[in-house]
């Protein structure tokens, strides 16, 4: 995996309370191009904390033009994620994948894939060919 490219692992569950640390830990990581957020093992996402601290999390990354790739969603998170808008924004930018290994392709395109959403406070769609 190219070396500014993370993948976070989220294990248990996203409640409010973890919430802060995890957005400040995923927010000041310099020198980045690509986030891959590893949720199979998130077991519940707190519908009120939770999910609205992830959308943000996701928007402050994009932001600094950092491509947040999705990987292992669960269906009955998909309801949460899509109540803030960043489920279908992330579907819609081709950036939900079904598991880890699918979605390190999309984060290792060359650079001048990736290099749109560095420029845009709104993320393009990832697609190597």
């Amino acid at each position: 995996m190219d070396e500014h490219i993370v993948a976070y692992r989220l294990d248990g569950p996203l409640f409010f309370g973890a919430a802060p640390r995890f957005l400040l830990e995923l927010t000041e990581v310099a020198d980045l191009t690509v986030v891959i957020l590893r949720m199979s093992r998130v077991s519940t996402i707190d519908a009120t904390g939770g999910a609205s601290v992830l959308s943000d999390a996701i928007r402050r990354l994009e932001h600094r033009g950092i491509a947040v790739l999705v990987s292992g969603v669960r269906p009955g998170h998909k309801t949460v994620l899509d109540a803030l808008d960043v489920g279908r924004h992330l579907r819609e930018s081709g950036r939900i994948f079904a598991d880890t290994p699918s979605a390190i392709p999309a984060g290792s395109c060359p650079r001048s894939t990736r290099s749109t959403a560095r420029r845009t406070a709104r993320a393009r769609p990832v697609r190597c060919r």
